[in-house]
């Protein structure tokens, strides 16, 4: 690796410029991409097993949904849960609009699920292993704005190289 370095670079190390964070932040996933969506709430309330709900969108790993019944009557509304939550899809039956007639995409929760509040993009889940303290090391891998992508570069709670996205505020270029 050091020769080939030096051949295409003229160094034999890698050079990387190190960050670190200068407020204690969470680190939202990386998914396909996207900017987290940060205003993800949860209503008060899990949606109960059972309950029947209208699917308004997937997005990867949550649905967007309607309550159209639920064991607690407290529970109503639309927002999101994850889609591993849902029964399997419905088979499309005959109905009086003949055999090919479209059925309203409903199904039931087959778990308790956390219930995020509506927002335009569906809830970013947050790196397991934080809220990350001031100091840590980072390498920027990419700026979108308010947001940067970083890859860890130390060790937090005995994982590595942990990437996702924290807002750009909370980074410092480290002083050597």
């Amino acid at each position: 690796m050091k020769q080939w370095r030096m051949a295409l670079f003229g160094r034999e190390e890698p050079k990387i410029d190190e960050y670190i964070i200068n407020h204690q932040t969470d680190l939202y996933s990386n998914f396909q991409g996207r900017l987290p969506n940060p205003k993800q709430t949860s209503f008060d309330r899990p949606v109960p097993a059972k309950s029947l709900v209208k699917i308004i969108r997937e997005e990867g790993d949550f649905s967007l949904v309607t309550v159209i019944q639920s064991k607690d009557p407290k529970v109503k509304g639309t927002g999101w849960i994850q889609s591993a939550a849902l029964e399997d899809s419905p088979k499309h039956k005959g109905t009086k609009g003949g055999k090919n007639a479209k059925v309203p995409d409903t199904r039931k929760t087959t778990v308790p699920q956390v219930f995020f509040k509506r927002g335009e993009n569906s809830p970013t889940p947050k790196v397991a292993a934080g809220p990350f303290n001031v100091g840590t090391r980072v390498r920027i891998q990419e700026k979108r704005g308010e947001w940067t992508l970083v890859v860890m570069l130390d060790r937090v709670k005995g994982q590595g190289g942990l990437e996702g996205w924290m807002p750009t505020e909370f980074l410092s270029p480290k002083e050597n």
